[in-house]
């Protein structure tokens, strides 16, 4: 109850007297509050589904044991659920406060009172955790059960059910070489913490447009922790330095440019109008990239070419005198 980490440990079973074949986990010793003599009630809830995961029915049950709180002294808030900072049912409903030890069992099948007692395993610690978040005193929890009926649970549900797209942006180091791996398309579960304990909205401009968009820097185990939340590596990345862009309403570069004046020019050929053909006669009309070619030569390509790495080179060296690099051992 006190600790602040789940464990996963053994523990050992019985056979029920008068019920051959029917097992029960032997919980004296996990289920246990120090200055309580006598016996303690206990509470079990059965785990038969989970449809904030999109499993209806589960092939297993999950049966969860904790402390009754009637007469029982000392029962303390359950530390491994509520005593981080985020919690660990912080991206949940997290209406409900538990109390006391609480001790999660697999049974074999997804009848109503299985008999055998199997392993858990990391997809049932998962639905014991959104069943935990997701309870409400007098209906039960969201995700499974009689309390997965009512308006409220299919509301909330229909919003954190399902996939998004999103965008990662790849480290410099991945990015070298292959630029179609700068930016990758993933689908993110709407139940991650991105969308409600980790994620940040710091970027104006789709607010600007009216959009929603949430950010998060992953830092790989090995990189030291900064106190800037990985600011300084997000500038590294030019990428990901776009997104950082700020405007405001009262820039006047935020202001839309007024179009130049200029007349659409008609492309004829001397099929059409050849009194007034402007198309030389090797050029096909039809061709896009005839037409492209007939403007933008090699001359023209070299020279833009050439102006864009001048101010490739000009804005990296702006940036190595503001910016100082990681360090890299």
């Amino acid at each position: 109850m006190a600790s602040r980490k789940p464990r996963l440990v053994w523990i050992d079973t019985e056979e029920v007297s008068g019920e051959p074949g029917y097992f029960n986990p032997k919980l004296e010793q996990v289920l246990h509050i120090p200055g309580n003599d006598g016996y303690l009630g206990r509470g079990l809830h059965c785990v038969r589904g989970n449809l904030l995961r999109g499993r209806e029915r589960t092939l297993d049950t999950l049966n969860i044991w904790y402390i009754d709180d009637f007469g029982v002294n000392n029962l303390n808030t359950n530390q491994s659920l509520h005593g981080t900072i985020p919690t660990l049912v912080g991206d949940t409903w997290g209406e409900k406060i538990w109390k006391g030890p609480m001790v999660a069992v697999m049974k074999v099948g997804n009848e109503w009172d299985p008999r055998q007692v199997t392993d858990i395993s990391l997809a049932a610690y998962r639905d014991a955790i959104d069943y935990l978040g997701y309870f409400r005193d007098g209906y039960g929890s969201m995700v499974d059960g009689i309390g997965a009926e009512d308006r409220l649970s299919k509301k909330v549900l229909a919003d954190r059910t399902g996939k998004v797209k999103g965008v990662r942006i790849n480290c410099l180091g991945d990015q070298a070489g292959d630029s179609a791996r700068q930016l990758v398309q993933v689908e993110v579960p709407k139940t991650h913490p991105l969308f409600n304990l980790e994620g940040d909205d710091p970027l104006d401009i789709p607010e600007c447009l009216g959009w929603q968009w949430v950010v998060k820097r992953y830092a790989s185990k090995r990189e030291p922790r900064s106190g800037d939340g990985g600011e300084q590596d997000l500038v590294q990345n030019p990428l990901a330095r776009l997104l950082l862009l700020q405007v405001s309403g009262n820039d006047e570069e935020w202001e839309p440019w007024p179009l130049p004046d200029f007349e659409p020019l008609f492309i004829t050929t001397s099929d059409t109008w050849p009194e007034c053909s402007n198309l030389p006669k090797r050029v096909d009309p039809a061709d896009p990239f005839a037409i492209f070619e007939l403007f933008f030569t090699e001359e023209v390509l070299n020279n833009l070419a050439e102006h864009t790495n001048e101010y490739a080179e000009l804005q990296r060296a702006q940036d190595s005198a503001t910016t100082k690099p990681n360090a890299r051992p």
